[in-house]
């Protein structure tokens, strides 16, 4: 690091560590989050055709997640969030095999192209991260979340330091706790107010404008070029 004449930092956190333990000066540190591939959100389907390509039934009501399902994703708990909201249909896609039980449904991982129309079929998604996890509450950089602000879809999150870095409660549901309890007060607030949906998921989409792969490259470069580095 040292050695460095600059340095890209995926969040505040990590920026601010790395200058306190190798004494480097914060001027030659940029922080510039993960992001979502803009080409692959344009031209999605409507959310009745995406559910008519894979399959789910027009009318059912959708909670999902999409992306791995490592511990500390926190993916174990939806299980249990689908037992207590029983009128939902759960969808988890990203895992290592397939099966469905009562209303709760797991799809293997799919191509990355296939993401945005699986966002864009639910009524909602989520990510419980988990909040005991030092990765989760500091360092990461969760590139879900950047897909889930650009798909226009409400949803949820465990309410981490890093993700407070870009998101507040205008943009999403900022769950206070990785815990079943809390992701099933979190969902039933939401479909209890359809405006407030829509409305939180448009401020995140509009946000999530800055936050394209393509952006953040070209705000790198400009970064490269300037005189903090060389």
């Amino acid at each position: 690091f040292r050695c460095a004449k600059g340095v890209i930092s995926s969040n505040h956190a990590k920026k601010e560590e790395i200058s306190e333990r190798y004494g480097i000066s914060l001027e030659r540190i940029i922080v510039e989050p993960n992001g979502f591939d803009e080409v692959l959100f344009r031209n999605v389907p409507s959310r009745q055709e995406a559910r008519a390509r894979l399959g789910f039934a027009r009318e059912e009501k959708i909670v999902l997640y999409a992306g791995s399902t490592l511990g500390w994703k926190g993916t174990d708990i939806i299980a249990d969030i689908a037992k207590k909201l029983p009128g939902i249909l759960f969808v988890i896609v990203g895992a290592s095999e397939e099966k469905q039980e009562g209303n709760m449904m797991v799809i293997k991982k799919q191509d990355l192209r296939r993401v945005p129309m699986y966002l864009q079929a639910a009524d909602f998604l989520i990510a419980p991260y988990r909040s005991d996890s030092e990765r989760a509450q500091r360092y990461f950089s969760p590139i879900k979340v950047f897909e889930y602000m650009a798909s226009g879809v409400p949803f949820a999150v465990t309410n981490l330091l890093a993700i407070r870095e870009f998101l507040d409660d205008a943009d999403a549901w900022l769950v206070p706790k990785y815990s079943v309890g809390a992701f099933v007060g979190a969902i039933e607030d939401a479909f209890a107010h359809p405006e407030e949906m829509a409305r939180r998921s448009q401020s995140a989409k509009e946000k999530s404008i800055q936050f394209s792969w393509q952006k953040r490259a070209r705000r790198i470069i400009i970064f490269l070029q300037s005189s903090s580095v060389q």
